[in-house]
């Protein structure tokens, strides 16, 4: 499990479940993000999700590309440390960083994405 909370790092067990935890700054997320480029996969799901949502409330398109870029962002990290479940602590602070898009779509790949929302 991967997860981002403030400014910790380091490697944890659960208990007795055996998951093994890598923890991040939550800055690496925010670096991350802010790596992915608005190219021709992350324009397409911005405008299929624009155009699949039933209805729109608050939320600009640059807001969805950004949750767009999050879920990159969200598979890049998964894929480099190997992780198969993502969450962070302190989504409701991140404005521009919110994952919900990202979690939503990793959830529908069978893969969790959880916001502790602390």
């Amino acid at each position: 499990a991967i997860l981002f909370k403030g400014n910790e790092q380091g490697e944890s067990s659960m208990g007795d479940l055996g998951i093994k935890v890598l923890t991040f700054p939550l800055q690496v997320y925010i670096d991350e993000v802010n790596k992915i480029p608005e190219n021709n996969d992350v324009i397409s799901m911005t405008k299929d999700l624009l155009h699949r949502a039933y209805q729109r409330i608050g939320a600009s398109e640059e807001d969805v590309m950004n949750g767009v870029k999050s879920y990159f962002a969200a598979r890049k990290i998964l894929e480099r440390e190997r992780g198969d479940s993502i969450t962070l602590a302190g989504c409701v602070d991140l404005v521009k960083y919110r994952p919900c898009i990202a979690w939503a779509t990793l959830s529908d790949e069978g893969i969790p994405g959880i916001c502790e929302g602390i």
